[in-house]
């Protein structure tokens, strides 16, 4: 004549990638497949235990300032490149989105851009290369979290493992002054411009080039030595925290 409450998640954990990873089985296609009235594929443990191979890290990238206490953004994705799944040796990275270049992240659904998932042999190489990973990855239009888990992710508690949930309660105001510190690399904007500026001298070489004959390549030479010498460009880049 007793009544207990059971809360019950009937729906996939956000970090069921993690899981797919190191077993190599799809949950999805589980969820689904019982959902239509099959049995589940596999029912003992012991069977998944024997499939268990490595280790896999996963972070959750957000349209979000970690500066203002994690409020989220909205924008558009005025940039979006992922980080190659195939760039990192033995480590395998996944990403899992729902959005691509040129949409908006808006205020009516939640901002998670993508989970980042890295598996490989050990937790100190899948480490390392969720590292490596995060600093691939290129948003543009909106702030992100990327350098505030990159940061949590090199952080040596972090690293040492046996952390907590109160990790963030131990180190994350510093970790989000860290975070705020640069947030467009002035290597970064030097790169940028850089490569403008060789891009446009590459332009006028074509143009000389197609003038014809070695008196365009003496003037292509000519006029890049004179610019190098008595020319300044002036130019702005444009980043989300204004112009440079």
């Amino acid at each position: 004549n007793e009544f207990f409450f059971c809360e019950m998640n009937t729906r996939l954990q956000v970090e069921h990638p993690v899981t797919e990873m190191i077993t190599g089985l799809d949950l999805v296609e589980w969820q689904l497949h019982v959902a239509a009235g099959g049995a589940l594929p596999i029912i003992e443990q012991a069977e998944i235990n024997d499939r268990l191979s490595g280790h896999a890290i996963e972070a959750r990238v957000y349209a979000e300032n970690p500066g203002t206490g994690f409020l989220p953004a909205t924008g558009n994705l005025r940039k979006l490149r992922e980080p190659p799944a195939d760039a990192f040796g033995e480590s395998t990275v996944r990403v899992d989105t729902g959005v691509t270049e040129g949409d908006n992240v808006t205020m009516f659904y939640d901002p998670m851009i993508s989970k980042l998932i890295v598996h490989s042999k050990d937790r100190a190489t899948a480490l390392r290369d969720l590292n490596l990973a995060l600093r691939s990855y290129q948003v543009a239009g909106v702030p992100t979290n990327l350098s505030f888990l990159e940061r949590c992710a090199s952080h040596p508690a972090f690293v040492e493992g046996g952390i907590s949930t109160s990790f963030l309660d131990d180190y994350g105001e510093a970790l989000v002054k860290e975070a705020d510190l640069s947030p467009t690399p002035p290597s970064a904007v030097a790169v940028a411009a850089a490569a403008m500026v060789l891009s446009r001298n590459e332009a006028s070489r074509r143009e000389l080039d197609l003038a014809g004959g070695a008196w365009g390549q003496v003037g292509a030479a000519w006029r890049t030595f004179d610019s190098a010498q008595g020319v300044t460009e002036t130019i702005a880049v444009e980043s989300d925290e204004g112009s440079t």
